[in-house]
């Protein structure tokens, strides 16, 4: 999670007027969803945008080939977005080795590409991302949407569209605004915690 230092120069990137982003990005060795939003100051509140959302997608069956496509698809797309922050689903044991074995290889060329473009990894559990985003770790996935798509207001012909592995990603996205909402008030109560209940955006944002 954030240290002092990087709450700070976060912190300072709003204080400048200019927005925060953070990408989310749910692994694949097929198809990696991502998700970038926007979190701006607005007055004493932060808000939220989601701005770009979608599938980087590899129909080789060569395995190694679709890795070079993953990591350079997602080359692009991190010098044309210019996240600040990338966060990766956590890895989670699986009963399949083999499919465990091909996400954690898609997992280390994202995180890869990131660190090439000297962009700040972090990562969160599934589990948790669900929590911040609907209040409960143990929603499914079309709780979690029908979530997002209130909390972000998007417009359901929009939010209908969207793969299931490009609103993983957002889930992820949203639920690290939410810890980085936590520590900005905390840090502007003078002290930083994390232990803080997800709160949904102002109307205004």
């Amino acid at each position: 999670m954030q240290n002092d230092q990087n709450i700070s120069q976060e912190t300072e990137v709003l204080r400048q007027g200019k927005s925060l982003r953070i990408m989310g990005v749910d692994p694949g060795s097929r198809a990696s969803g991502y998700a970038l939003m926007e979190v701006r100051l607005g007055g004493r509140e932060l808000h939220f945008f989601a701005k770009n959302v979608g599938v980087i997608r590899s129909q080789s069956e060569l395995f190694s080939t679709r890795l070079r496509e993953i990591g350079q698809d997602f080359n692009k797309l991190l010098i044309q977005q210019a996240p600040h922050i990338v966060v990766l689903e956590k890895i989670f044991l699986s009963k399949n080795v083999d499919s465990a074995f091909k996400l954690g290889h898609a997992r280390g060329i994202l995180m890869y590409e990131a660190a090439r473009q000297n962009v700040r990894i972090e990562e969160l559990a599934t589990r948790a991302a669900k929590k911040l985003v609907s209040g409960s770790g143990a929603a499914d996935k079309l709780q979690v949407r029908s979530s997002l798509q209130y909390l972000l207001k998007i417009p359901p012909s929009v939010f209908d569209s969207l793969p299931l592995d490009a609103s993983d990603a957002l889930a992820l996205a949203y639920g690290f605004a939410e810890l980085f909402r936590a520590q900005w008030i905390s840090q502007k109560a003078g002290h930083v915690s994390l232990q803080t209940s997800p709160r949904a955006p102002s109307k205004e944002g």
